[in-house]
Formats: structure tokens, C-alpha cells, sequence
């Protein structure tokens, strides 16, 4: 019999025709043999097993890559001891002609080793020459090429998924930097307004001679006004961070150096609350590979925040301290504390808890998802400990530096 020209079917086509494998399979075979005698004796067997079958023979290694070319075959059983090429060139000759048909080796007695490198070339199983019979030999075809055309179907499937996974990261991407350049636009549309209110405001109050409503009016203009431009200025910062514009330079800062030039700024964000501030600073270099006015707004975003929730006469600490391949920062406060249930929201976007909405504290529930965006794109992590009524305590973990340059 001679082999069906190659169907215009793609293989996946031909898989999912033949679900069932049985003896009155329509199987198509290559049998690559030199030896006239067993070439004979396995094509007489498999045509005894497959009556519906379509057996052929080839008996060289570059006939049967012409017979490969040209037609579909379902398994292709080879025997490794072609005298025209070694058994890894044959095995890797069939794979690359015919990448998605079921490959069956036939090896000699002693070639164990030879089989097994077949085997984890891609080959479905290996057969001993003269130790099958009629059935057996079926058998053990239809067993390869059952695990090829299962083999198959993962690789399909895996392969659609993993398109379908990448397509949608595309699309993920595309929707997040739209959005961070809209965020972006409208804020720097906005400065500009809103620095005019606040000016304008602040001449009204300036120039003198309104009265006790009309002030009371120019206050709110020019107290909304800067509310405004602070969420403004946070927006930019978190678009800057989410379309991934924002890049860091590797230079060595000091964070002691940092925390310590906030402690001025510090004391008149607390101006007011009757708070005591704690600095714990090393009498060595906190070294780490960042951006120093970034790293400041951790500092001043994570105080801010602790001097809100404090109550009056309460204590604000920040420390900074290092171990071999890390520095910290802990801001530490006993204030109300965070509930537990309303931790792991902390780092949303817009996200205030319900501590700040009882007391009406005021804020764009930006703060904190800038923090951790500034701590990760510092490759570091950050972390909260806090209860009801405990107080609450940001721990940040940056990568140390150990030499300034």
C-alpha cells in the first residue's frame, strides 16, 4: 500500500479526529528498516493488526524523509541502526521533517542507552527488534501514539492559554497607562486653576475689609483650594509610579541623612497636637540605592499619618537601624491603632479607614499607596503592626548598601 498524499489538515486536526485507538484504526505507519527480513516480518505483522491500516516502508533514512515530506503519517517506527547515520541523527532528522507525528524506536539487544537518549529526544517509546509479536507490537503503538496525540493536546491547550495570558497582559497594560496619562493630565490641568484660587484668596484676605462671612467664605475658597492641590500632587505621583514613567537613579542615600533633615519640617506638621517626637538615628551610614526626595516623602507620609491618629500628649517615634543586608525604618505611634479587619486594605488606593471617617480626619487616601509604591520600586517591602487602641507601628525593609559608590 502506498501513504496518503499530505492532508492539507493541520495535526491538531487529525488529533482530535482519532479519539478512539483500536485495531480497526485508520493508521497510517512508516516502517524505516534496512534489513529486508525484518522489514518483511514487522510490515506483515502491523498489516495483520491493522487491517484498515495504511502500512508503508522505507529502507534508508533519506527515503523516508521523502515519504515525510510529502505525506501525513500517524507513527513512524525507526530502527536506530540505519547504516547511513547514527541513532541520535536519525531520531532528531524525523523530529525536525515531522515535529507532530508519533515516533517509535527499534533498537537491538545492549542498546539501552541509545533508546533512552531516543527517548528524551521525543521519541513515545522504544521496542526491541524480535521481541514483539503481532499483538504486542500493536499494542504498544497504539500506546505511543495515544501518549503523542495527549501529549499534543496539552501543548495545545497550554499554548492558547499562555497566548490568551499574554494578550490580556497587553491589554492590562495599555488600559493601566491610559489611565495613568489621564490621571497625569488632569491633574497638571488643574494646578494651574487651582493656584489662581488660592491666590486670589489669599488677596482677598490680604487687602482687608470684609466682613465676618465674606472671611469666613475666603477660608473655605482658599482651605479647599489647597486640599485640591495636594490631591493633585499626590495623583501625579501615583500616575508617575503606575505607568511605570517614573524611573530611579542607583545613588547612595543615607537614610539617617534623610530622616534627619525631616525633623524640622516634622515638628511643624505637629505643630498643634501636643506631641511628643522621638528620633533614633545609628552613629553609622544607612546606606541605600534609591532616590533621597522620594524616600523623604516615605519619611514625611508615614509621620504625617501617625500625627492623625495620635492622641494629644502622645509619643511619635522614628527610627532608623540596619543589619548586614538591610535597612529599617519604623515609624512608631500610640495612637488609636488600625483594626485588624482594615489592614490589608491600607495600601488601596483612596482607601480611608474607618478610624479617619469617625474622626474627620482629613485626607486623599493616596499617602500610604505612595508609600508602598515608592518602597517597592525601591525593591523593598513594608509592613504594618497595629490593634484597635495599640497604637501603630509601619516597619519599611530597603536592600542595604554597603559602599557609597
Amino acid at each position: 500500500m502506498s501513504a496518503r498524499s499530505r492532508s492539507t489538515r493541520s495535526p491538531s486536526s487529525r488529533t482530535t479526529a482519532l479519539t478512539v485507538l483500536d485495531r480497526r484504526t485508520d493508521l497510517r505507519v512508516l516502517l524505516i528498516e534496512d534489513a529486508t527480513t525484518d522489514c518483511v516480518l514487522v510490515r506483515a505483522l502491523l498489516e495483520g493488526e491493522f487491517p484498515n491500516g495504511d502500512i508503508e516502508a522505507a529502507t534508508s533514512l533519506a527515503h523516508a524523509l521523502d515519504r515525510l515530506a510529502l505525506a501525513d503519517y500517524d507513527v513512524v517506527l525507526v530502527n536506530l541502526n540505519l547504516p547511513e547515520a547514527d541513532g541520535c541523527a536519525v531520531v532528531r532528522a524525523v523530529r525536525v521533517t515531522s515535529p507532530h507525528t508519533a515516533l517509535m524506536v527499534l533498537t537491538g539487544r545492549g542498546d539501552g542507552t541509545l533508546a533512552l537518549w531516543a527517548l528524551a529526544e521525543g521519541a513515545q517509546d522504544y521496542l526491541v527488534t524480535g521481541e514483539h509479536d503481532g499483538p504486542r507490537l500493536a499494542d504498544a503503538l497504539l500506546r505511543g501514539l495515544q501518549r503523542s496525540r495527549t501529549e499534543q493536546r496539552a501543548h495545545a491547550v497550554l499554548g492558547s492559554a499562555l497566548d490568551h495570558e499574554s494578550e490580556s497582559a497587553v491589554r492590562l497594560r495599555e488600559l493601566t497607562l491610559a489611565k495613568s496619562e489621564f490621571v497625569a493630565t488632569v491633574s497638571h490641568e488643574l494646578r494651574t486653576p487651582l493656584s489662581s484660587i488660592a491666590g486670589y484668596a489669599e488677596m482677598l484676605r490680604s487687602e482687608g475689609g470684609l466682613t465676618t462671612q465674606q472671611t469666613r467664605f475666603v477660608d473655605a475658597i482658599a482651605r479647599n483650594a489647597t486640599r485640591l492641590a495636594v490631591l493633585t500632587d499626590d495623583l501625579l505621583v501615583v500616575s508617575s509610579f503606575s505607568s511605570a514613567v517614573e524611573q530611579l537613579e542607583p545613588v547612595a542615600v543615607d537614610l539617617s541623612v534623610v530622616v534627619a533633615g525631616t525633623q524640622e519640617v516634622i515638628r511643624v506638621l505637629g505643630a498643634g497636637h501636643q506631641l511628643d517626637f522621638v528620633f533614633e538615628l545609628p552613629d553609622h551610614p544607612a546606606l541605600v540605592t534609591g532616590d533621597a526626595g522620594h524616600l523623604e516623602r516615605v519619611v514625611l507620609n508615614l509621620v504625617g499619618n501617625a500625627i492623625k491618629f495620635s492622641k494629644e500628649h502622645g509619643r511619635v517615634t522614628c527610627r532608623v537601624s540596619t543589619s548586614p543586608s538591610d535597612v529599617y525604618l519604623e515609624v512608631i505611634d500610640n495612637g488609636i491603632g488600625i483594626p485588624e479587619d482594615e489592614q490589608h486594605e491600607l495600601f488601596t488606593m483612596f482607601f480611608r479607614g474607618s478610624t479617619a471617617r469617625n474622626r474627620a480626619v482629613q485626607g486623599t487616601g493616596l499617602g500610604l499607596h505612595i508609600v508602598s509604591s515608592i518602597v517597592r520600586h525601591h525593591h523593598g517591602e513594608i509592613d504594618v503592626q497595629s490593634g484597635s487602641g495599640q497604637g501603630t507601628t509601619f516597619t519599611v525593609r530597603l536592600p542595604r548598601r554597603l559602599r557609597a559608590a
